[in-house]
């Protein structure tokens, strides 16, 4: 199958652009630069690939890249915190989803992989997350905005009978990141931190990029029409977040436990700061969705597709090991994965 994919030289397209090759299918890359499209290659050992140069945020491009194709899995995303990236994450997920939707349903191509996120999902009070979440009605900061804005879309046209299949991914962690993906980066400033500052209530819900990426290529099954998919992954309370960190490094923790309120306090800390340029580690969109965040149920993802999901404990000392081996963390940050030199 000739399959077009956005996002290729990001974490998530990366690791799919491996998946595709290993499954046989020719990947049609859409692309902002040969150079970065090489460091992807180079990264994953991966043969030249067929590419268009565009942006999403511009239909031509997108016209150029679906022409011929069959199917698209479309994983661009911009998914940054900063206020000042605010501009770019509503024209990359909204306005950018928007042209990939309504014009790969024109072209009629089948399937359309469109890949959102957990964080445009609303569980029922006291409930958790399922395949069968309505969008909700308040998205926690601009990125679960422009996503949720890219998913009503995507799900007006599975009403309509377009072959669009919604993937939720939750937090993604994994090795091989052509970049930095937020949770690398979250993962990196907690170890580097000598007191981790955490929430009373809340928690983290994670998955393997390598099982994302192979869902996504699972995905590819013509004539199936619309179709959802939750990838919700592990859940660890905050409490249980501290002991498996400290037992996957083999570094004792030390943590500080804060009421909600006053966790969120920090959150709107970080936001009045990031007013002025200045960073800090927490804003409060960030601050509000781990102090809700809850479980997840995709046992109808895992039967549909045949798929289970890799243990938290193996992602995760991929994740650090990686992270070590580009000296993001220090090996003394991790010795249990990463022996010492006496």
């Amino acid at each position: 199958m000739r399959v077009a994919i956005t996002g290729a030289t990001g974490f998530t397209g990366g690791h799919t652009l491996r998946e595709l090759l290993k499954a046989n299918h020719e990947p049609v890359a859409l692309i902002r630069s040969e150079e970065k499209l090489k460091r992807t290659r180079d990264l994953h050992g991966l043969p030249e690939i067929e590419s268009v140069i565009g942006d999403i945020t511009d239909r031509r491009s997108v016209e150029k890249l679906i022409d011929g194709c069959d199917a698209i899995i479309h994983t661009a995303a911009v998914a940054a915190t900063s206020k000042k990236s605010i501009p770019l994450i509503k024209e990359t997920n909204a306005l950018g989803s928007k042209h990939v939707l309504e014009l790969s349903s024109a072209a009629k191509l089948d399937p359309i992989v469109y890949v959102s996120s957990q964080s445009t999902l609303h569980p029922p009070p006291g409930g958790i997350y399922t395949n069968k979440c309505p969008i909700s009605a308040n998205p926690l900061g601009a990125y679960a905005e422009s996503k949720a804005e890219g998913e009503l879309l995507a799900r007006n046209l599975q009403k309509e009978g377009s072959p669009v299949v919604i993937v939720w991914p939750s937090g993604i962690i994994g090795p091989d990141d052509v970049g930095l993906s937020v949770a690398a980066n979250g993962i990196s400033r907690l170890l580097k931190s000598p007191i981790l500052p955490l929430p009373q209530n809340g928690g983290i819900l994670m998955h393997d990029v390598r099982d994302l990426s192979k869902v996504l290529c699972l995905c590819l099954e013509p004539n199936l029409g619309p179709r959802k998919f939750g990838v919700f992954g592990h859940y660890l309370d905050w409490s249980e977040t501290a002991r498996f960190l400290t037992e996957i490094t083999g570094r004792q923790l030390k943590t500080i436990r804060f009421p909600d309120a006053a966790f969120r306090a920090l959150g709107r800390l970080g936001d009045l700061l990031g007013n002025f340029n200045i960073d800090f580690p927490l804003d409060l969109s960030t601050a509000e969705f781990m102090t809700t965040l809850v479980p997840g149920d995709d046992r109808e993802t895992r039967e549909a597709l045949s798929i289970e999901w890799r243990p938290l404990s193996e992602s995760f000392s991929d994740t650090l090991r990686w992270l070590a081996g580009k000296e993001l963390i220090s090996a003394a940050n991790i010795p249990a994965i990463i022996k010492p030199i006496n």
